[in-house]
């Protein structure tokens, strides 16, 4: 659990449309603090890991944090409240098997079979923000959402 927080100019939709709209000069100076860009209140990690026997193991993790606060904006323009949104929460489940078997009385050769991110989701990296209204300064965000990133992946690790 963290918070990071920032401060910044306090604006209106008001001084904002005259600043914008009608070109008028910023006259605000009143700072208010906002979460940070890349705030991430809450993050889980979860990992674990079981001996089957006779070389077996078998291991899994669970990874959850929240979407980063982010600032709609209408061309171009920030529309506050600032930070006041966020981008949707974000979970992946990772798998492993390994079988080792042993080298001398210290050694191990082991042969593994990972999967990360086997949920296959997709992650929230940002939002495109169209202008609805242009008087109103309405806006309409939409996340944008890369992936699946998700890697199988075969391996022999070693021990000596």
């Amino acid at each position: 659990l963290s918070r990071t927080t920032r401060e910044t100019v306090r604006e209106t939709l008001e001084d904002i449309r005259s600043r914008v709209i009608e070109g008028r000069p910023r006259t605000v100076t009143t700072l208010e603090e906002i979460p940070g860009d890349f705030d991430r209140t809450h993050v889980l990690n979860l990992i674990g890991a079981y001996d089957l026997g006779r070389g077996w193991r078998l291991g899994g993790r669970f990874m959850f944090y929240t979407g980063r606060p982010y600032t709609a904006r209408a061309q171009g323009y920030p529309i506050p409240p600032f930070n006041a949104n966020r981008l949707p929460d974000f979970y992946r489940i990772d798998g492993r098997v390994e079988k080792a078997w042993r080298i001398g009385q210290k050694g191990r050769v082991s042969f593994v079979v990972e999967w990360l991110n086997m949920t296959l989701r997709k992650e929230s990296t940002t939002v495109d923000c169209d202008l609805v209204n242009r008087t109103q300064l309405t806006v309409s965000c939409t996340p944008r959402e890369i992936g699946p990133i998700t890697i199988p992946s075969l391996g022999v690790e070693g021990a000596f």
